[in-house]
């Protein structure tokens, strides 16, 4: 491997790194709106409503698990090209 060739792998991981943290603020400002909205929702139940709660958990958990797997697959499509580029060994 030439010594150009280097540079150009650990530029791509480098760029790999960036989309990766961007996508990661972008899966947070999701989070944070998504929590903004739920806590909007249902203004006309009680503030202790058992059925409300009850909503707001099931709404809760789907967001989550959504973006569990997107994270997920982000993560896994992030460890593939860096391993790939020879810049780290995943396990």
């Amino acid at each position: 491997m030439s010594c150009g060739e280097g540079h150009r792998i650990t530029k791509m991981g480098k760029m790999e790194m960036r989309n990766y943290k961007e996508k990661e603020k972008k899966i947070v400002k999701i989070e944070i709106n998504m929590e903004e909205k739920m806590a909007d929702k249902w203004p006309e139940l009680d503030e202790n409503s058992k059925s409300r709660k009850k909503n707001m958990s099931l709404i809760q958990f789907h967001l989550q698990t959504t973006l569990r797997l997107f994270r997920f697959h982000l993560n896994a499509n992030l460890s593939e090209v860096l391993s790939g580029s020879g810049l780290f060994m995943v396990q």
